[in-house]
């Protein structure tokens, strides 16, 4: 019982130091090289070496912006990603059930392929390690704005649409919407053309 008593607390070597703050203070200043990057314990008048610590990075002001930029260029590459997973999407569904040359607009084979692409997209963003809410954001809104604009390929790339989306869903695109529009539903909004 005696060992634990409040008698012997002066034999504990953290309880009792021979230096003064002051000291300390000056030891310390004296070796700050040591002390930024080894990382040191003292425990009574010993010290002890605990190994190397990470530095410290300092955010300087052009750190920030590269941070920034870089957080601001995810955001557009989710938003790309999102667009590339509908196009993949669009080539799996007239791979797995192609459309034929008198199809006519169908929304369950949109729907579909909207769920195509964004299973496409979950994997897409697995493995670019998208994590992110931000980021998921912006690769649905990506899907959602490729929906509107994907009908334009039709139209502005008809062979290369008829190789990868099937003729069916060119001859469809080709009659149910008008070049250079984006489409939501109903809703039709020109696109700004360039004029030579």
């Amino acid at each position: 019982m005696d060992r634990f008593s409040l008698k012997n607390w002066t034999d504990f070597p953290m309880a009792i130091s021979n230096t003064s703050f002051a000291e300390r203070l000056q030891r310390l200043d004296q070796r700050k090289d040591l002390h930024e990057t080894r990382l040191v314990f003292h425990v009574g008048n010993q010290e002890v070496d605990a190994g190397a610590r990470a530095p410290r990075k300092r955010i300087t002001r052009s750190r920030e912006i590269a941070g920034n930029f870089a957080y601001l260029m995810g955001i557009v590459g989710a938003f790309a990603l999102g667009g590339i997973a509908l196009v993949v999407g669009l080539f799996v569904r007239n791979t797995l059930a192609p459309m034929g040359a008198d199809a006519e607009f169908d929304l369950g084979y949109l729907a579909l392929s909207g769920v195509i692409s964004l299973v496409i997209a979950f994997v897409l963003a697995e493995m670019f390690r998208i994590t992110k809410g931000v980021h998921k954001t912006a690769q649905t809104i990506g899907i959602f704005i490729a929906i509107s604009l994907i009908h334009n390929l039709a139209w502005w790339f008809p062979v290369t649409s008829t190789i990868l989306f099937g003729e069916g869903w060119v001859q469809m695109q080709l009659l149910n919407t008008e070049p250079d529009t984006f489409k939501f539903r109903e809703l039709v909004i020109a696109l700004p053309t360039r004029q030579n």
